[in-house]
């Protein structure tokens, strides 16, 4: 059994995310929209283990498709993130992580540091641009 909670996070009077749950209670995945637009633009997975993101989807054009792809670890660390940029369906831009001390984050939260990229510049399919962060 699969349950759906609808939440008005803005207090205006709209549902503007919604929370999957199973039979147990755990949160499967969460929909929202984050920009009040009325179309969801946010999807997050949650690794039933531990309760934090496992993966993170948003649509940041409005078309109502994801182009930004978040992976993260079972501590809810980003991994990956990988980002449609020219919106044709096809991945073009990937930043790897590492979990590594990083003074700028908050003591409650995960560290992760950037530590390299692939980039298609021209769109072919192919990760031409790598390097370093």
């Amino acid at each position: 059994m699969l349950a759906r909670i609808e939440l008005d996070e803005n207090a205006n009077g709209k549902v503007d995310s919604w929370n999957y749950y199973d039979s147990k209670g755990s949160l499967l995945r969460r929909e929202q929209d984050q920009d009040h637009d009325k179309r969801v633009d946010l999807w997050v997975t949650f690794d039933i283990a531990t309760g934090k993101p496992a993966k993170v989807d948003t649509d940041t054009n409005g078309d109502r498709k994801a182009d930004t792809f978040r992976q993260n670890d079972t501590a809810g660390a980003t991994q990956r993130v990988d980002r449609d940029r020219n919106f044709d369906g096809k991945l073009d831009d990937r930043v790897f992580y590492s979990s590594k001390n990083n003074p700028e984050k908050a003591a409650d939260q995960p560290p992760e540091v950037a530590t390299h990229y692939e980039r298609d510049d021209d769109y072919d399919g192919s990760f031409e641009t790598k390097g370093s962060l």
